[in-house]
């Protein structure tokens, strides 16, 4: 019985925690943790502590959302004339709707790029950060019960 007394009162846990790696394949996707698609607020908290990513990821944010607005004004303005057949009357504004559809996918190839970027930068520093949690339960030296936890 005393050993079974001992054995409940005084164990050990140790639990250790890799920090998990980010992934960005495309808009549609977005930034997926474990194959999970993490909120916009989730992905800047993880990078938080690193302000190259998190700079990164924020700017390459409003370059994909300002390009895919571009590119769809263009579509707009260039499926208007062809269905109202003002191509040959309105050259400059063809040109003009051209113009921006070309621009937004540029716009949103490079927000891509960064946000690739950001979680390059990101899982680099993220390989190396192991975190352990140790808990002890036991008896201390008045007699009482005792509980600690170890980061």
């Amino acid at each position: 019985m005393k050993k079974l007394f001992l054995l409940i009162t005084a164990f050990t846990l140790t639990i250790s925690v890799n920090a998990q790696e980010l992934a960005y394949r495309n808009i549609f996707s977005g930034v997926t943790q474990n194959g999970i698609k993490q909120h916009n607020w989730q992905v800047q908290n993880m990078m938080s502590d690193n302000t190259n990513a998190l700079g990164f990821y924020q700017s390459g944010r409003a370059f994909v959302i300002y390009g895919v607005t571009t590119s769809c004004l263009g579509a707009i303005g260039l499926g208007a004339l062809a269905a109202s057949g003002l191509f040959a009357y309105s050259p400059l504004m063809a040109v003009f709707s051209g113009t921006l559809l070309v621009g937004g996918v540029v716009m949103i190839i490079v927000g891509q790029n960064r946000i690739r970027q950001s979680v390059f930068i990101h899982n680099s520093g993220v390989q190396n950060r192991a975190t352990s949690y140790q808990m002890d339960f036991g008896l201390t030296e008045t007699g009482g019960l005792g509980l600690t936890l170890r980061f």
